[in-house]
């Protein structure tokens, strides 16, 4: 059997006798294995915080295939957002799995608003810096599970798993309520700068639920 904890090492384990194996998978490829060595309740305690720990998972194998990789397969370089073609691959994982565990999920899809305008007076370099600001106000605005990429030259796209349009019964929040975070805080960003750009963005909303959108691939 593989050693997971040198000899000399054992005396630090303590009272984490517990063992958790989580294969890093990115792309349908295995990159490792972390073992976590941990107190036996956050074994029992698992599965009623799946949703947090695998959110933590994707970010270590994200971090270990950018490691591995370098960031020009996976990442975005101007924005540091993922790219369109592993957003898109992530999205279809995504999709199965909320078909596997009937859950909603929503897409945004962010348009900055004459941003053509913005390179043809104040140049390349200025959009540039415009795109790095929208993509910090679009993480500032998403949860940690949420998964952003650029999808086009200033366009942006968000899922949201295991998240609904916003209006359904017993609601807190939804996709709507993420768009108009993300609206407001453009809105007030560009038009607290001494030059106001009065830049605006557009969101699309798209939500598939369940079991109206079952059958939605």
């Amino acid at each position: 059997g593989a050693v997971l904890v040198k000899r000399e090492k054992l005396a630090q384990v303590g009272t984490a006798t517990g063992l958790i194996l989580i294969p890093l998978v990115i792309e349908n490829t295995v990159l490792g294995v972390l073992a976590v060595c941990c107190h036996p309740e956050v074994v029992r305690d698992y599965g009623e915080r799946s949703s947090f720990y695998n959110a933590v998972w994707a970010e270590l194998t994200l971090a270990m295939a950018v490691a591995v990789q370098g960031e020009v397969a996976i990442l975005d370089r101007l924005t540091g957002m993922h790219n369109r073609t592993y957003f898109m691959k992530r999205l279809i994982e995504e999709i199965e799995r909320a078909t596997r565990y009937q859950m909603p999920l929503s897409l945004l899809m962010i348009d900055i608003d004459n941003f053509k305008l913005v390179n043809d007076t104040l140049g390349h370099q200025q959009g540039d810096a415009v795109l790095k600001i929208m993509a910090k106000l679009i993480r500032n605005a998403v949860r940690a599970v949420d998964l952003i990429g650029r999808y086009g030259g200033e366009e942006f796209i968000i899922m949201l798993p295991e998240t609904g349009y916003g209006n359904e019964t017993g609601s807190a929040g939804g996709a709507a309520v993420v768009a108009e975070r993300i609206r407001a805080a453009v809105d007030e960003e560009f038009r607290s700068l001494q030059r106001p750009l009065n830049l605006t963005v557009s969101v699309g909303v798209a939500c598939r639920r369940f079991p109206e959108d079952r059958t939605m691939d």
